[in-house]
């Protein structure tokens, strides 16, 4: 329980018109503290969160204010087409029968003449067609009019219809070819749904509400959105943020990374840890750590700069407890470029998912890739529209595809993802590289057989096809052991106990039938992965 200060009585004076709370305050006291105060420590101002899950063309997705909004006038829009649509047949059919009546009306005589002569009602209905050019319709309404309708008054009413409806047929027609008197009627209809069931708001609208609402959280306890940003804002402009390949993550001065030497070849041996990732730290860049679990989470790296540490330190703590090991670090692209992430596990599998869901990321971990028992994820990629898709497992086998909605459709955080390479036996997913379809893949076994592969070469496949061999090993007991996009200047061969650290432009692209080269490893060394050494300064 909490004491407030400066109050001297607390009054209910709620009633049927609403609720009124009266606080007599203290001859000494400041009404803007002890306002503050109620703000911060009591329930006088709450936030009510919304979980806004929606149906989108069949597909459950969690959708944004605007994107709710969009999506149910783009239902109210589709409902009243198919409303106006309906009433247009209704208008339509009962307009047929009123001409084929007015028509009849008109030569009542010989109307009267063909049903009397007739043997019966079908040789009747069939001879009001002929000799009147009638529908069938229209036939069996003539056969089931009434006498009354022979009347004078009668007459003109039927008239009196068929004018109403043919106005009403053209008003329904144009609202369905002209697309802005359709708006302007969902307009004109929203108004009055408006007008008919809005209710005065009963609470007041505060400027600043939200800073109080932050106060108030801040006061119960320590905000982490404030500790980041104070880190962040500690941190120098000139300093960079590396990640080590050994998971190590620390914010470096310019000066601390050339005594690193993290640039240039480097032939065998124990180098110790390359720089994976270097980056300024203005802007601040938005980095996702991928785990093998299929859940990602926002990378608190700005506290780096405080306490250096293994990457696992710097995740939210329901991540960290679960053992599951970071498989990708993907650095988030601004706002104004239109991508989506790409998400392959063990089984062959692969989904996009949005860039949306990726941009407000809370403090918690989130399942973006539900797994089955034993089943991981292998990689996580950016995708964009233009690009090809390449994956690839131990057997050397690889697969092309064009990133669209028929080979990998956009899917919600919880769906599986459709099975893109059927497996072998025996065979594994080794990795996936997203790329233009001018540029080159690396790929590497675990003897240490490298090869720069021209994406060109590769034909373009459909999911679940074989694809085609994009390695030829030269010892049979090989097997392809990890797949990257050559976008980088570097990359690290790592094994066991070393490492090789390569310039890309120095090795030649080949075709599917190329052996690439073979590196000079000791021969109880074996490659466990290949590393692109993303230096983005």
């Amino acid at each position: 329980m909490c004491k407030i200060t400066g109050i001297a009585d607390i009054r209910d004076e709620s009633d049927r018109e609403g609720m009124r709370v009266v606080v007599e305050l203290r001859r000494d006291a400041n009404a803007e503290q002890v306002m503050a105060e109620l703000h911060k420590r009591t329930a006088l101002q709450s936030n009510f969160g919304a979980i806004m899950l929606a149906l989108v063309h069949g597909k459950p997705q969690q959708l944004s204010l605007r994107q709710l909004l969009e999506q149910f006038l783009e239902y109210r829009e589709l409902t009243m087409v198919r409303r106006t649509r309906y009433a247009l047949k209704r208008c339509e059919d009962r307009l047929e029968v009123v001409e084929g009546l007015i028509k009849a009306l008109n030569v009542l005589r010989e109307v009267i003449e063909m049903i009397q002569s007739a043997r019966d009602s079908a040789s009747a209905k069939a001879s009001l067609q002929v000799q009147l050019d009638l529908t069938e319709r229209q036939a069996e309404a003539v056969l089931a009019m009434p006498l009354r309708r022979l009347t004078g008054l009668e007459q003109e009413s039927l008239r009196k219809e068929l004018e109403e409806l043919r106005q009403e047929q053209k008003e329904l027609r144009h609202l369905l070819d002209d697309r802005p008197t359709l708006l302007d009627t969902l307009v004109k209809e929203l108004k009055q749904l408006r007008k008919q069931f809005a209710t005065p708001r009963r609470t007041r609208l505060q400027e600043g509400g939200d800073d109080l609402v932050a106060q108030r959280a801040a006061a119960q306890r320590p905000n982490a959105e404030a500790q980041r940003l104070h880190a962040l804002a500690a941190i120098s402009s000139d300093n960079r943020l590396l990640l080590q390949s050994d998971g190590l993550l620390r914010i470096a001065s310019p000066q601390s990374l050339g005594k690193l030497h993290l640039s240039g070849p480097l032939p065998f041996g124990d180098h110790g840890a390359h720089g994976q990732l270097i980056m300024a730290v203005q802007p601040a860049p938005t980095l996702l750590a991928f785990t093998s679990g299929g859940r990602v989470a926002a990378l608190r790296w700005e506290f780096a700069a405080q306490q250096p540490g293994p990457i696992e330190k710097f995740l939210p703590e329901s991540v960290d407890g679960q053992g599951e090991k970071v498989v990708e670090v993907l650095v988030l692209p601004p706002e104004d470029i239109n991508f989506s992430i790409g998400l392959l596990s063990s089984d062959g599998r692969f989904k996009r998912i949005a860039a949306e869901e990726f941009r407000e990321l809370s403090g918690r971990a989130t399942t973006v890739l539900k797994l089955k028992d034993g089943v991981v994820l292998e990689r996580a990629v950016i995708c964009k529209e233009t690009d090809n898709l390449i994956v690839a497992s131990s057997t050397g086998r690889s697969l092309r595809l064009p990133i669209d909605e028929n080979n990998v459709p956009l899917m919600g955080r919880t769906a599986q993802g459709p099975t893109l390479m059927r497996l072998l036996p025996g065979e594994t997913i080794v990795g996936a590289a997203v790329t233009a379809a001018d540029a080159d893949v690396l790929l590497i076994s675990a003897l240490g057989q490298l090869k720069k592969l021209a994406v060109s070469n590769l034909r373009l496949c459909q999911r679940g096809d074989l694809g085609e061999i994009a390695l030829r090993f030269s010892n049979r007991n090989d097997q392809l052991v990890d797949l990257r996009a050559c976008d980088v200047e570097l990359v690290a061969v790592e094994t066991q106990t070393g490492s090789i650290r390569l310039q890309t432009d120095s090795l030649l692209a080949e075709d599917s039938r190329g052996t690439g080269l073979n590196l000079e490893l000791p021969k109880t060394e074996k490659v466990t992965r290949l590393l692109p050494l993303n230096n983005q300064l």
